[in-house]
């Protein structure tokens, strides 16, 4: 079971790295820096180092060098571990002795694959103090490396490239998909959406803010949104604008105010703005959806009129049922005023006075009838008149 030991900083990219190895039936030691992976080797024999570049302390150029100029363990290979594939980088671990290269983010296949290649190849090779070595000249620079590896390094940069390129394209496929994906949800929004950069100027519009504003989205591209705000509020909204950009939230426009749109012909309708920052590989930008709310505003007009109508008929009612209640309570008190006067009357009256309900029974019996009749009118209301007649019919 081949021995291997990696060298990496980033315990994250160590643990998955042993992962890997260990699935393909390698045996597995990690370090983090280079001086501890240098005394890994010292202490226990490996058949090959993966060592990432960017180390903390001594680089893992510096490292393989190390592992090369030793006599003892000259022979280990040495796969150097990067982000994305560099001729530069293949030539400088070339030059340190490196026999090898791995890219981060490749497929597990494709690691395990490039490790038993540079162990098969080490076989073939032996000792780097037996290689034999060339100059390169790259960019005006000169590097030492072993020529019998240099093809198989340098084929192993192009995969890399080659690798990279495919990745890229395959990324580029997938933010064509995303976008197209996007636009498809913009053009489907009910509302109008535009999205604009920190400048101001219209990045894009859906088919929807063409027909709210009356412009084509050729004419929109490019232009300042004030293009769509009514003349007498562009400088303000200039620096709402800025203001936003330098404090960017997802918040509603204008809360508290009458927001307005400006139409192609000249005309402005009230609109309802929903505010949502984006930020993107090239900079800030602003989602605005945009609602033409003239509709809204016209019912509100006439609910408000109905209401006003209404509030006037019910003052103008109270009103007439507060002239009526006073007429009524006039009425009444003049009605009081009568029976107390006729009250008086029929105390005072000297003749005896009675009064007859349907039914001929007493309802009203005098201080004079009492005395004639020798009767309370207690005793006389609700009794028959036939009772206190001398000859009744």
């Amino acid at each position: 079971m081949p021995r291997i030991l990696i060298v990496e900083d980033s315990p994250t990219q160590a643990r998955n790295l042993s992962g890997i190895l260990e699935d393909a039936g390698f045996a597995v030691e990690t370090a983090p820096d280079a001086e501890q992976g240098f005394d890994c080797i010292l202490r226990q024999p490996f058949d090959l180092v993966l060592t990432d570049l960017n180390l903390p302390g001594t680089s893992g150029f510096d490292l393989c060098r190390r592992i090369k100029a030793d006599r003892d363990r000259g022979g280990i290979p040495v796969v150097l571990l990067t982000r994305w594939a560099d001729p530069v980088n293949a030539l400088r671990g070339l030059e340190a002795g490196a026999d090898g290269f791995v890219t981060k983010g490749r497929e597990e296949k494709e690691i395990v694959q490039r490790l038993n290649q540079t162990l098969a190849r080490s076989i073939r090779a032996g000792s780097g103090d037996n290689r034999k070595r060339t100059t390169i000249d790259y960019l005006g620079q000169q590097y030492q490396v072993a020529a019998d590896q240099l093809l198989d390094v340098l084929l192993m940069a192009f995969e890399d490239q080659v690798y990279l390129k495919q990745r890229l394209e395959a990324e580029l496929v997938e933010r064509k998909q995303a976008e197209a994906s996007f636009r498809a949800v913009v053009e489907s929004t009910p509302n109008g959406i535009i999205m604009i950069g920190s400048d101001g100027k219209i990045e894009l519009v859906n088919s929807q803010t063409e027909k709210l504003f009356g412009y084509s989205r050729d004419e929109l591209f490019g232009q300042p949104i004030e293009m769509l705000v009514p003349e007498h509020f562009r400088s303000v909204h200039v620096k709402h604008r800025e203001a936003f950009f330098a404090a960017p939230e997802i918040r509603g426009m204008g809360k508290g105010r009458d927001l307005f749109g400006r139409h192609k012909d000249g005309s402005e309708f009230p609109v309802e703005i929903g505010l949502k920052p984006v930020q993107c590989q090239n900079g800030p930008f602003v989602l605005a959806a945009i609602t033409d709310i003239t509709e809204r505003k016209r019912a509100e007009a006439e609910i408000l009129k109905l209401n006003n109508e209404l509030e006037q008929r019910v003052n103008e009612r109270t009103a007439e049922l507060v002239e009526a209640y006073r007429g009524l309570a006039e009425k009444h008190r003049d009605n009081e005023r009568s029976e107390k006067r006729l009250a008086g009357i029929i105390r005072s009256a000297t003749d005896s006075i009675l009064t007859l309900d349907d039914e001929h029974r007493i309802t009203l019996f005098n201080a004079t009838a009492e005395k004639t009749f020798l009767r309370t009118a207690a005793e006389a209301i609700g009794q028959p008149i036939h009772l206190f007649m001398r000859n009744p019919v």
